[in-house]
């Protein structure tokens, strides 16, 4: 299953990367490593400003923008969209993917927080131009948090939700893309994907979507999981894990109570047949180990995380 080779290495990504960071150097150094070996030929680099109110953190933001724009040693078309002031996770992040496909009609992802293997670019690019023109797949992830099965560990599947942990899409998915949520009618029973899904995640989502389009929560992945599931749409997932997490710890803000096992899963060479689709029943197993009513303690720390980040 696995290589240690690189698949890039003679044979240069063609496809454009957009690289979302902030104020993480240490995190944003590994990334920055993982696709200046792949070589894009065109890089976009996307910075939220520093918050008034957090002490050094301009000076981290700027760290983190110079050493990238120091550091592009290839042939590579280098765009940026460097914020003054800051929009926060909602409009930073969303506003960042729309000025990516102002320019592109596909491209990869990637935040400061998630590295990827080399073959995810291949995978992903592949994936892009395989499935370009198939209206119901909305993207492409790498990440994949469930037990590996060795006999499908190569093969890739479809999966009901945006897993945006290193992920790629097309123009014309994110020009579909709402942030405001105008459909969301307040009721979860009119979303198709989840008519059937387990009690716990029709909760999970019917709170999301409700807090996400009234405001109380600024994110901007609510509502692609809303896109997807209001029109039964699909990502293509491996089922292997090709991005590692590197988020978790006492510095990030984000991640440190979320589920540890979440935490740095190794980001594996491997080589996806795109060929055919297997059943891996990971949507089940996102119902269970992510969209369902977490413990106490973990809803206390993210509704903390929000009045923090305003997120």
């Amino acid at each position: 299953m696995e290589s240690t080779q690189n698949p890039i290495v003679g044979n240069s990504l063609h496809t454009a990367v957009l690289f979302i960071v902030f104020n993480r150097l240490e995190t944003t150094r590994k990334v920055f490593e993982s696709i200046r070996q792949s070589r894009p030929p065109r890089l976009y680099l996307a910075s939220d400003g520093p918050r008034e109110n957090v002490a050094g953190e301009l000076e981290k933001v700027q760290a983190v923008r110079t050493f990238i724009t120091d550091n592009v040693d290839w042939d590579c078309e280098v765009k940026t969209l460097f914020r003054l002031t800051n929009l926060g996770c909602g409009r930073a992040v969303s506003g960042a993917i729309s000025w990516f496909f102002e320019h592109e009609e596909c491209g990869i992802i990637l935040e400061d927080d998630c590295l990827p293997s080399q073959s995810f670019f291949r995978y992903a690019e592949e994936a892009l131009i395989k499935y370009k023109d198939h209206e119901n797949i909305y993207g492409i992830t790498g990440d994949y948090r469930a037990p590996v099965s060795q006999a499908i560990a190569d093969k890739a599947s479809l999966v009901s939700f945006p897993l945006i942990w290193g992920w790629a899409t097309w123009r014309r998915v994110w020009e579909k893309y709402d942030r405001q949520m105008k459909n969301w009618t307040g009721n979860i029973d009119d979303v198709p994907a989840l008519r059937d899904a387990p009690e716990d995640t029709r909760r999970y989502f019917q709170r999301s979507f409700h807090k996400t389009a009234i405001g109380e929560i600024n994110t901007w992945d609510y509502q692609l999981s809303f896109q997807m599931l209001m029109n039964n749409a699909k990502f293509i997932s491996p089922n292997t894990n090709m991005v590692s997490n590197i988020g978790f710890g006492e510095d990030s803000t984000h991640l440190v109570a979320v589920d540890p096992t979440h935490s740095a899963i190794p980001a594996h060479e491997v080589e996806v047949d795109l060929s055919e689709f297997v059943d891996n029943g990971y949507d089940q197993w996102l119902y269970t180990h992510a969209f369902n009513r977490k413990s106490a303690t973990t809803r206390a720390f993210n509704k903390l995380r929000r009045l923090v980040l305003g997120m």
